[in-house]
Order: structure tokens, then C-alpha cells, then sequence
């Protein structure tokens, strides 16, 4: 996503989250941690008094994208596929185990 979109969608998202106790932005479809810290980072920037909440199956996480979270108050959810039905390939849980 170009930091174009997040910056239009932001606009609107920062007025809701001032009127409201809690708002939360969830960043998934696909793996949002593909877009790379610094351009994930320059998304969620465009945002204010949101929480970000990222869906993720956990192969990129590391060292690095563990102290990106904690610096920036993210929280993460785990979803994982045993097996992938339609192509027969393995699915992500092994690969996960490492960045859990």
C-alpha cells in the first residue's frame, strides 16, 4: 500500500478515534510483514490515537520486528495454517515456530 492510501484512510480514522474510548487498526490481508519495517512503520505513522494490531503467520518475525512491535505498542495475532488444502503445500505453523 502506497503511504498515499494510508494517509487518506488515516484522515478519516484519526476523527472516529477521537471520539471513542478505543479504535483499533488492523493490518493483515497477505503478510503485512512483507511491506518491510520502515515501510510498515511509515503506514501506521500516518495514523494517531489508533492501536495497530497486525495478523501475521509469524515466519518474518525476528529480533528486529520483536523490538519494532514493543517500540510501537503493537499488537500482533497468530494465524497459521497446518496445510494449505487447495495447493497441497505445507503450511506456515513449522516455519512460525522460530519467530514465536
Amino acid at each position: 500500500m502506497p503511504v498515499a492510501v494510508a494517509t487518506a484512510v488515516a484522515k478519516t480514522a484519526n476523527e472516529w478515534a477521537v471520539d471513542v474510548p478505543r479504535f483499533s487498526v488492523v493490518w493483515h490481508a497477505g503478510e503485512p510483514l512483507t511491506a518491510g519495517r520502515a515501510h510498515l512503520g511509515a503506514l501506521m505513522d500516518e495514523f494517531a490515537g489508533v492501536e495497530h494490531h497486525v495478523q501475521t503467520n509469524a515466519t518474518l518475525i525476528d529480533d528486529a520486528w520483536c523490538e519494532f512491535f514493543a517500540a510501537r505498542d503493537i499488537r500482533l495475532r497468530h494465524l497459521h495454517r497446518r496445510r494449505r488444502h487447495r495447493d497441497r503445500r505445507a503450511g506456515s505453523t513449522a516455519a512460525a515456530g522460530p519467530g514465536l
